[in-house]
Parts: structure tokens; C-alpha cells; sequence
């Protein structure tokens, strides 16, 4: 499979855009500036400013005197979840640097305490989901009545009931994870798998392909094609899990919709490019004529909405190298794609990059890094209001707490060794604080850092708390790879 970055040009080191250059005082006079229209000013100084915060360096050696893993190898285009029960990362698969394999080996990331542990299978025979990279994994959570229901499909009784009878209340946690591409023996896949936190072990889910529900703009489809570099996302109350896109066989990429229910197994295809044929071949067509559905695509991003019950999708790269600047919304209830209409700093085209939304009922989603031919790797993150259909760009800034050059801690800065260097295939969680943590990626090398970042949207979620978190570890910091991990908290300007 042809490297995604075989267009490089000689502007691979750069970053996306260069920061103005401030001195302290500068910025700290600038921040103040008075502007005409006062409330205008405060709406500003809310939004334009996020913080970061290393959790962990980038290291190469990652194995003790005795020859044992203590944390995960450098790596990008794996996934990563987050347990809200146990305020932990939990991080699949993968593509390393040694022997240049995708692979399969699984991973906690204990928050509080900033440590790793690896999770093995217990025995030769247990279900294990096979080497991959540029595969999609999500975390739901279960019902006792839910769970009860798939332990029973899934033929396992062996559970203790719990005494809590809410069905209000999320108890069981789950992993799911689907497609994939294996470098080994160059095969996609259409596997799904679910990791279940309290058997401890993984399932693999044997789908049924529901034929009961047809429209106008789905063609009989018999089968979910094999696919990597699509996405996944989970619904409210984590119903549903929709895949969108990717890419399968030959290159070939795709634009579908599909649904997943959780609690029947069954995929339902709620939406194809009737011009995309069975065989997995994408048109192509200039498509110089306006449409109203996306192309075919792959390495884009999707988020989903509550407030709508819809998917945002953002980006994205398809064959002959055509990236993708567009932000496309689907209307679950009607099965439909509206081109969003966007203003303000709209980022640039762009692919392999992540999105989120620190919540299902923000009004804001963000996107964050990814690569582009013109500007390769890019930092930064991007706020789109729904609302207002309007990017900001948020400079990237650290809080002081004093000293020389300030008594309350109140000028704001940049220090690039608490900032993630520009990256591409990355993966991203949203703690239940609302703190957005990256792990690893790629900036000209492979990484292993974990940063942490609070963005300004969290300031109009409901219930915050708000919390500034330091560096907790500190050592050098190489130019080209990642493996540091950095924690974000968000907090309220106004």
C-alpha cells in the first residue's frame, strides 16, 4: 500500500502557520487592548485561548532491565477509549517502528497515577482481534438490562448481578472495535470486536446485515465491505454505532453510512453513493457540477450530535491525492447530507487529523492536527460553533503562577515543551473533567508522548469543575518523534 505522504514537499518540517513572535509584556499588553465593542472583546478573550500540559515525554526505549514493555511503543494510526469508571486510556493496535508491523498489542493508561499497564490474553484459545492499524474503536456503556441481553447472545451466564437495579445507570463498559488494515499480509477487514470490562476479555461480534429498511438513495447491499481509514462513532445512550467511509481493495475509497445496533447485532446501510459500485470502485468523475452528498473519502473525521442526531464530518483525502476542506452534516432521522455553509477561520484541507465534541450536547466541535501537502504536519486546534456556523482558530498558551514578571499568575505564554509538536494519526479521549488527551502519532517520526489540553468550550458546559494541571513529567524532548502524553483542562474566561 502506497505511503500517504509520497507527496511531501520540501515544507515537511514547518508548521502549519508561523505564530506571531511576542515578548510577555507584548502579549500581556495586546490581551488587554481595548476594543470598541466591550462584550465583543470578552466573547473573544473566551474562545481564542487553549492550554496544554505534558503528561508523558516521548521515549524510544521503552523496555526495562528485564526486557519487559513498560509502556507502548512508538506508533500512530492506533485508537484510544476512555473509561469514565476508571478515569483511564485505554489504547489498541497500531502501526511501530520495529519491524515496521501494525500490531495488536492492547493498553491501559492509568490518569490519576500517569501509568501503563499492557493487557494480555489469558490463554492460547481466548478471542483476540488480529494485528491492525487505521482501525476505529469506541467506548460504550451498558445497562444491567442491556448487558444481560448481550451476555445471553454472547452465551456467557457466568456474571454475578449487580445490586444496583438503576436502569438510569451505565455499569458495563465496552470496547468496540472495527476494520482495520494489517501491513503483515496486506488485508483489510470488516471484524467486529468488543472488549467487555467486566468479563475482562474480547468477542468478536458475528453481525447480521439487516435487508428490512430501504430508501431511495441505497442501493441492496448484501454485506459492510472490508475498510480501513474510516470512522466510527457511538449515538446517545450508546444505541448505535455509525461507520462512515474508509478506504477497502485497491485503493478504492468509499462514502456509506452505516448503523450498528448494539443491543440486536445487526448493520443496517443507511446511506451510499449510488454511483459507487459493489466492487468497491470509486467514480471518477471530476464532479465539477455542485453535489448534495460528499465524495469518496478516507482518513476524514466524524463527531456525533445529540442536539441534531447528527454526524459533522470534516476533511478527509481521496485518490489522486484530492484533500478534502469541506464540513458535511448527516441527518440520521432522514438519511440525508446538507453541505454546512461555514465562515470565520475555516482550517485547511486536510486528512489523518481527530475531532471531538467534549460532549454529544456542545454546541461546539473541535478538530485538531492532521497533514497536508502544502504545510505538512499541522498543530492547532479548531473550534466550530454549530450555532453560528463559525471556525476560530485557539492559540496554543500555558498559565503562569507567578514570578519574576507577574504576582497573580496572569500572563499567558507559550512553552513549546508543554506544547505537542505538529502531528498526524494521533489518537484523542475527553475525560469525564472534559480535559481532551492525545497519545502518540506522527511528525516526521513515529511518537509516544500523551499531552492533555482544556479548550474554552468547556466553559459553557453545565457542572464543570476546573482544574489546572502542571507538568507531572519532565525530560527531554526530541525534535521528530512523540510519545509524551499531555492533559488539558478547559477553563472558563469570562
Amino acid at each position: 500500500m502506497s505511503s500517504i505522504y509520497e507527496h511531501t514537499n520540501d515544507q515537511e518540517n514547518h508548521e502549519e502557520e508561523e505564530e506571531p513572535s511576542y515578548s510577555l509584556y507584548e502579549f500581556y499588553l495586546n490581551s488587554r487592548k481595548v476594543k470598541t465593542n466591550e462584550s465583543e472583546t470578552k466573547k473573544n478573550e473566551e474562545i481564542e485561548i487553549c492550554f496544554w500540559n505534558k503528561l508523558q515525554d516521548d521515549v524510544e526505549d521503552v523496555f526495562d532491565e528485564s526486557g519487559f514493555a513498560t509502556r507502548p511503543d512508538r506508533r500512530f494510526r492506533h485508537t484510544a477509549v476512555y473509561s469514565a469508571k476508571e478515569d483511564a486510556m485505554y489504547v489498541f493496535g497500531g502501526f511501530v517502528e520495529e519491524g515496521n508491523e501494525s500490531q495488536n498489542d492492547f493498553w491501559r493508561f492509568d490518569i490519576p497515577s500517569r501509568s501503563w499497564t499492557e493487557i494480555y490474553p489469558t490463554n492460547s484459545n481466548q478471542v483476540w482481534p488480529s494485528p491492525r492499524m487505521e482501525h476505529c474503536s469506541v467506548m460504550v456503556s451498558l445497562t444491567p438490562r442491556r448487558f444481560k441481553r448481550f451476555e445471553n447472545i454472547m452465551g456467557q451466564n457466568d456474571f454475578i448481578p449487580s445490586q444496583e437495579n438503576n436502569e438510569t445507570t451505565y455499569l458495563h463498559n465496552q470496547m468496540y472495535i472495527f476494520g482495520g488494515y494489517s501491513s503483515q499480509n496486506t488485508q483489510f477487514n470488516n471484524e467486529l470486536y468488543c472488549f467487555d470490562f467486566t468479563h475482562s476479555k474480547f468477542f468478536k461480534i458475528n453481525y447480521q446485515v439487516t435487508q428490512q429498511l430501504f430508501y431511495l438513495n441505497v442501493k441492496r447491499v448484501e454485506y459492510v465491505k472490508e475498510r480501513s481509514r474510516h470512522t466510527m462513532v457511538a449515538s446517545a445512550g450508546d444505541e448505535k454505532l455509525y461507520i462512515v467511509g474508509g478506504m477497502t481493495f485497491l485503493s478504492h475509497c468509499l462514502m456509506d453510512v452505516w448503523e450498528y445496533d448494539i443491543d440486536t447485532q445487526t448493520m443496517t446501510c443507511l446511506w451510499q453513493d449510488r454511483n459507487e459500485d459493489q466492487s468497491g470502485s470509486d467514480y471518477t468523475s471530476s464532479r465539477e457540477e455542485a453535489q448534495d452528498y460528499p465524495e469518496p473519502r478516507c482518513f476524514h473525521s466524524c463527531v456525533y450530535s445529540r442536539k441534531e442526531n447528527s454526524l459533522y464530518m470534516f476533511g478527509g483525502i481521496r485518490r489522486g491525492a484530492k484533500l478534502f476542506q469541506e464540513l458535511w452534516k448527516f441527518d440520521i432521522s432522514h438519511r440525508i447530507w446538507i453541505a454546512v455553509d461555514m465562515h470565520g477561520f475555516v482550517p485547511v484541507e486536510r486528512f489523518e487529523h481527530i475531532s471531538f465534541m467534549l460532549n454529544d450536547l456542545s454546541d461546539y466541535l473541535f478538530i485538531y492536527g492532521g497533514y497536508n501537502f502544502r504545510h505538512s504536519y499541522l498543530d492547532y486546534i479548531y473550534q466550530f460553533c454549530l450555532s453560528t456556523k463559525t471556525w476560530i482558530r485557539l492559540q496554543n498558551r500555558n498559565y503562569t503562577v507567578g514570578g519574576k514578571f507577574q504576582s497573580k499568575g496572569s500572563i499567558l505564554f507559550v512553552d513549546y515543551n508543554e506544547t505537542p509538536i505538529s502531528r498526524a494519526g494521533t489518537s484523542c479521549i475527553v475525560t469525564k473533567d472534559y480535559h481532551m488527551i492525545i497519545f502518540g502519532g506522527k511528525s516526521c517520526t513515529l511518537l509516544n508522548d500523551a499531552f492533555v489540553c482544556f479548550l474554552p468550550g468547556h466553559g459553557r458546559l453545565p457542572s464543570v469543575k476546573l482544574e489546572f494541571h502542571t507538568t507531572l513529567y519532565h525530560t527531554a524532548l526530541t525534535n521528530t518523534s512523540l510519545s509524551d502524553c499531555y492533559m488539558v483542562t478547559v477553563t472558563d474566561l469570562r
